[in-house]
């Protein structure tokens, strides 16, 4: 299969008689494998029939002796006259463009952003709240303090509610937010916690999507704080662990960094996790522990990526997240000597490539018809 780069090549050179035989064989067997296809070149199958048989008939009435090779030429011809009628429209409209440095230099890293949704419906955009700045909506006040930390409370404390809310933090972004029992959450890009207004006395529940890092309070009626994803129940009193859950990663992994928490899955099995353990389960197959290096687990918290040798795939995902970029690894899972350290978070895009290049991680970034970035890495 000829990639487009390769075939705009023999194609550049044949309209200037500088190719090689092989280069002519090449090009002709491409386009014998166009037939059959939807033809990429042209808009619609009949222009490339129809452009065929004209340009086989003009061929046939000249002398042969213009043309050594009749049975490669005429095919061959024939495409080239359907890519000089389209104006080479293949390749300028879906050929990729190489992106400059300056042109990553204008992909800035996550900040932080969340859309607050609350159960009627109603959204509050919480990154726009100004330092130590107060909103009411309906019963609900929301707060950010001095540190840009977002909290929130019932209004009217002998009128109690009970609603729904959701935090949606996008792609490229942050947030993070206290809950009305003190419980500190942090959230990670492209991440959903949904909560209520009030907890219950027994029971505190919220359900994530994507990743969080928990700071739960310990409250003194000794009331539960449960988490709960698409494929585990985390259940706790009061302590620090992390989940990630994201639906484009293939196992759900909960990681504990103080106290003890209780892991429950789709299966009925149960894991009561110590500091530094993380249960991991991808809802075919039941919780399985692991000892981990909470310092990797939570780099993400403390600004940055970490790579440990064998989760390359995994963190091109956290920062294809990150910057909001597409990013398409070519280096086979069993490669040996992948790279393992450390990367800052806080870097635009093109000063991360050249971290990634230095660290051996070659990469080609490219513009795709969509603006999108993507990088190769190989």
């Amino acid at each position: 299969m000829i990639d487009k780069n390769r075939l705009l090549q023999l194609l550049t050179k044949f309209h200037a008689n500088k190719e090689s035989r092989a280069e002519r064989d090449e090009l002709l067997k491409w386009y014998e494998d166009q037939e059959g296809k939807p033809y990429s070149i042209a808009e619609e199958e009949e222009v490339r029939n129809g452009a065929k048989e004209r340009l086989i008939q003009s061929i046939s009435a000249r002398p042969t002796k213009r043309f050594p090779y009749p049975l490669v030429w005429l095919p061959v011809a024939a495409a080239m006259l359907i890519v000089g009628f389209i104006g080479f429209k293949y390749f300028f409209a879906n050929n990729e463009k190489l992106a400059s440095m300056e042109e990553l230099s204008q992909i800035k890293p996550a900040k932080e952003h969340a859309i607050m949704t609350l159960e009627n419906g109603k959204e509050i955009n919480l990154d726009q709240l100004a330092l130590n700045e107060e909103v009411q909506v309906d019963n609900l006040i929301i707060k950010k303090d001095e540190n840009g930390k977002v909290s929130y409370f019932v209004a009217n404390t002998n009128e109690p509610i009970n609603q729904m809310n959701s935090i949606h933090v996008p792609i490229a972004a942050t947030f993070p937010i206290t809950l009305s029992d003190g419980t500190r959450v942090l959230l990670n890009s492209d991440s959903k916690l949904s909560f209520p207004s009030t907890f219950d006395a027994k029971e505190r529940i919220v359900e994530l999507e994507g990743e969080g890092y928990f700071e739960v309070a310990h409250l003194s009626n000794n009331s539960r704080f449960i988490v709960k994803t698409a494929d585990q129940t985390i259940e706790v009193l009061g302590t620090k662990f992390n989940i990630k859950g994201y639906k484009s990663e293939e196992t759900t992994q909960t990681s504990l960094k103080e106290g003890s928490v209780k892991v429950s899955d789709n299966y009925g099995k149960q894991l009561l996790l110590k500091p530094n353990q993380q249960a991991k389960s991808n809802g075919s197959n039941p919780l399985a522990l692991a000892q981990v290096n909470m310092d990797q687990v939570l780099g993400w918290t403390n600004g940055e990526f970490f790579f440990d040798g064998n989760n390359t795939n995994e963190v091109l995902r956290e920062i294809a997240r990150w910057y909001n970029i597409d990013i398409e690894n070519k280096i086979a899972s069993h490669a040996p000597n992948q790279y393992v350290g450390a990367i800052p978070r806080n870097l635009t895009l093109n000063r991360l490539v050249e971290l990634l290049n230095y660290a051996g991680l070659k990469s080609t970034a490219t513009i795709m018809n969509n603006q999108r970035i993507k990088l190769q890495i190989y």
